[in-house]
């Protein structure tokens, strides 16, 4: 069995395979669509026959008629049709010795249609006939009597039903072709191997195998159980992904995640009954079709302990007939839309599951149907889910450590009893409606490391109930309508990281604590519209850890202090909207991996001059926005908030600089933020339902501990589907080229992505990349080395893919280039 750790895109790891030669293209050995030529005439019983004498050869011998002629005649008649009698007989052996596995060369035997009678022979004709010419067939007659045999094998069986094996094209009847034309020649016989082998092979067909992201070696004349790789993890462990089987050459593993399937799941997936794990997560293209998930047959996997169809395009309702998989740990329907009420067979039945992933679905009802749900993890996020956290349902959860109700409907006060269950460790409830204060419970739980509780409504003031929560890593209260000071001693919580308080404008007016300095461990601080005034304390610049510090929309006075240097990790910096004055410090250029500052509506003098570069640019590589106010404050590389005349732009003014607040979780790590996004928006408060003007987003810095999954993102759930390494939310990729199109100077053109000299034509279509003044003669958008005509300028690129017409074998297709010699399938482009 693999490690724990989710693996989602597979051409990540695919530089740990143990082949170096990546150029061979492994493919099975079908013949079904060929048409094969008839078996070549037997020359022994050809020859034989042509030694028999014809009726005239026969007479040209004896000469004229007589008594004794003719009874010499009718004798040898006789005798010759007795020899051609027993060379037809000998004829019909030899085709029945073949169908009994005798083997003959193909070309020495001679198919016999019927069987002779007992009846006379009709003497033959005294000239021969030409045979009727019949159409080829489709398959060779030895494959064609062993797809017959699977056929009939897999109906009787009920691995299939009759009409999908015997409509051509479907699955289960290609899947049959296979077996019969496969290199293995397994015996037509209802055994294990052959039952797996024609189920992968559905499988296959069913997912669209030949479009697949990575092969993994299916179909090949090898065991099935060698359908498979052997890669690495981030942590450089092996992990198996494809099949994988035990020591009895049974299939207990299928893992296929982020691997592009397209289709629906066919009913022969229960043929797997020995199935431990079934992963087909992150194929973002799986359906549930007509006939829906063929539940009752995934029933059947009465072994299974992981079912993971997370991230695809799922519908309809949780079949209830789940409550079979009585051995299911980890049940992953996540990201997908389906609807109804959760089953409450699910935690009646499911006395071994661990995890119970339904987050981002469509489904409503209340928390009752999960009453005595063992669940370690309960994940729900992002449903329709009403009603309230009642002491009935979460008192029955006796395993509970990690429990995600966010962005559903529930309300109501927050339970007390909830926040003293000792097994508690992660508690997600931001995006509901709960109201009233902070139960004074909550103190007492010194196990809780992750509390979000943004988004609801509320109130009262947190005094002293956090001080003692000593593991707490996360903690975020953002926008809700808490009152009283804000928490000063957060000395007791080392393991801090993540810091939000934003968007609680009743806080008391105060100034921000400058034992939040000795937070070491902390990433993130946010503090914005809490109401702080006063200097910033220069204590901040202890924390050497911070990536981002968000202090806007306060009252904050006095100069930003040099210690800011310091924060060498600091990545974002957001002061906006408040009443700092004096020049900006020279020690801000020390932060070099800085890449946005909001500092506008401030009173800052001086220049910013510094962090500029000729032409507009920044002088800090990271760089990539600064908004400020311009007049007082010189800088040749921001995005001025006021205009020449000092009217203040209402861009500047309306919006509110925000982050993401909402960072990723998998049931195997610890929640940490995928990516940092920001908006400006004219919302009071940032929900992301609102349509904002303009959205940035950022990677986290890659030497933090962010990747979870170790695809190259941070989100388990697999959030760089289309492996380009950008995650999914801040991916768009328009041409499929892997280059994000705010990177791409030719997001539209699968073969460009820059333009370095600045003419207008990509790097791989030009002549002269390093020079703006050759490239494209013509001037038609093609450059010269690509260009058929380049004098012509009238000889264009209909189809957009950096080849003139004229050079083009498909001018209407950008996918295809050009033709190897009478193949007429595409390829890439010979010059």
């Amino acid at each position: 069995m693999r490690p724990e750790q989710p693996i989602s895109n597979l051409n990540d790891l695919k530089g740990s395979l143990d082949n170096d030669d990546d150029d061979i293209v492994y493919r099975p050995s079908f013949l079904a669509d060929i048409p094969l030529p008839p078996p070549l005439p037997n020359d022994e019983s050809e020859a034989a026959h042509d030694q028999l004498p014809n009726i005239e050869e026969y007479k040209a011998q004896v000469g004229p008629t007589s008594t004794d002629n003719n009874r010499c005649l009718r004798i040898c008649l006789i005798t010759s049709l007795f020899v051609v009698a027993i060379v037809v007989s000998l004829t019909v052996g030899l085709v029945v010795g073949i169908e009994e596995g005798i083997e003959l060369e193909e070309d020495t035997i001679e198919r016999t249609p019927t069987t002779p009678v007992a009846s006379p022979v009709e003497p033959p004709v005294a000239s021969p006939v030409a045979p009727p010419v019949a159409e080829l067939p489709t398959l060779h007659p030895d494959v064609a009597n062993r797809k017959y045999e699977m056929e009939e094998i897999a109906l009787a069986e009920g691995w299939s039903d009759l009409y999908s094996l015997s409509t051509p094209g479907t699955p289960q009847n290609r899947a049959c072709t296979f077996i019969a034309e496969d290199d293995r020649q397994l015996p037509i016989e209802p055994t294990l191997e052959l039952k797996e082998r024609y189920a992968l092979a559905v499988l296959y067909y069913a997912w669209n195998g030949d479009q697949w992201r990575d092969n993994l070696f299916w179909m090949q004349y090898n065991h099935h159980c060698d359908w498979m790789a052997s890669l690495q993890d981030d942590e450089g462990q092996p992990v198996s992904v494809g099949v994988v089987c035990d020591m009895d050459q049974s299939v207990t593993s299928l893992y296929l995640a982020g691997n592009e399937m397209r289709g629906t799941i066919p009913r022969e997936i229960g043929l797997l009954r020995n199935l431990f794990e079934l992963d087909l997560s992150g194929a973002q293209h799986l359906e549930s079709g007509e006939d829906g998930i063929p539940w009752q047959d995934m029933a059947q996997l009465t072994k299974l302990q992981t079912l993971n169809l997370a991230n695809n395009n799922f519908t309809g309702m949780i079949d209830p007939r789940l409550n079979a998989l009585k051995t299911l740990t980890t049940l992953n329907l996540s990201n997908n839309r389906f609807y109804g009420i959760i089953p409450a067979a699910i935690a009646a039945n499911l006395r071994e599951l661990s995890v119970l992933n339904l987050e981002y679905n469509q489904l409503g009802g209340t928390l009752d149907s999960l009453q005595d749900c063992v669940a370690v993890a309960i994940l729900l996020g992002g449903n329709n889910i009403t009603g309230t956290l009642k002491n009935e349902i979460y008192s029955s959860w006796p395993r509970l450590e990690t429990l995600d109700l966010s962005d559903n409907q529930l309300e109501g006060d927050l339970p007390a009893g909830l926040f003293a269950m000792e097994t508690l460790t992660v508690v997600d409830l931001h995006g509901n409606q709960f109201s009233g204060p902070l139960p004074d419970v909550i103190s007492t739980n010194s196990q809780i490391k992750f509390l979000a509780l943004q988004e609801n409504q509320l109130s009262g003031s947190i005094g002293d109930k956090l001080r003692y929560m000593t593991r707490l890593e996360h903690l975020d209260l953002s926008n809700n309508a808490l009152t009283g000071p804000l928490p000063e001693d957060f000395s007791m919580m080392s393991d801090l990281r993540y810091l939000f308080m934003a968007f609680n404008d009743q806080f008391t007016p105060g100034p921000i604590p400058a034992s939040y300095g000795s937070l070491m461990n902390l990433v993130d601080l946010s503090l914005q519209q809490t109401n702080r005034n006063g200097k910033i304390p220069t204590e901040l610049g202890q924390l050497t850890a911070l990536q981002l510090l968000d202090l806007a929309d306060n009252d904050l006075s006095g100069a930003i202090p040099s210690e800011f240097g310091t924060m060498e990790k600091l990545q974002f910096i957001l002061l906006k909207d408040n009443m700092l004055t004096g020049t900006l410090p020279a020690s801000l250029l020390e932060l070099t991996r800085l890449a946005i500052l909001v500092i506008n509506d401030n009173s800052f003098s001086g220049t910013t001059n510094e962090l500029c570069l000729e032409g507009g640019k920044f002088a800090i590589e990271t760089m990539d926005v600064i908004v400020s106010d311009c007049g007082d404050l010189a800088c040749e590389c921001c995005v001025c908030c006021n205009t020449a005349e000092g009217n203040r732009t209402s861009e500047c003014v309306l919006s509110v600089w925000f982050n993401d607040v909402d960072p990723v979780y998998s049931p195997f790590y610890r929640y940490q933020r995928g990516f940092y996004a920001f908006q400006q928006t004219e919302v009071e408060y940032p929900s992301f339902e609102d349509e904002g003007e303009d959205l940035i987003l950022w990677i986290d810095d890659p030497a933090a501990p962010i990747d979870i999954d170790g695809d190259g993102t941070v989100n388990a759930e697999d959030s760089d589907a289309d492996g380009d390494g950008i995650a999914n939310d801040a991916d768009g990729d328009k041409d499929g080229d892997g280059t994000a199109d705010f990177q791409d100077e030719f997001d539209s053109n699968p073969l460009e992505t820059v333009d370095n000299d600045g003419d207008g034509i990509g790097d791989n279509a030009d002549s002269d990349a390093t020079d703006a003044t050759v490239g494209d003669a013509d001037g038609d958008g093609i450059g010269d080395n690509a260009d058929g005509a380049p004098e012509d300028g009238d000889l264009g690129d209909t189809d957009g893919d950096g080849v003139g017409d004229n050079a083009d074998e498909f001018p209407d297709d950008p996918t295809q280039y050009d033709t190897d010699p009478g193949d007429d399938a595409g390829g890439i482009r010979k010059d």
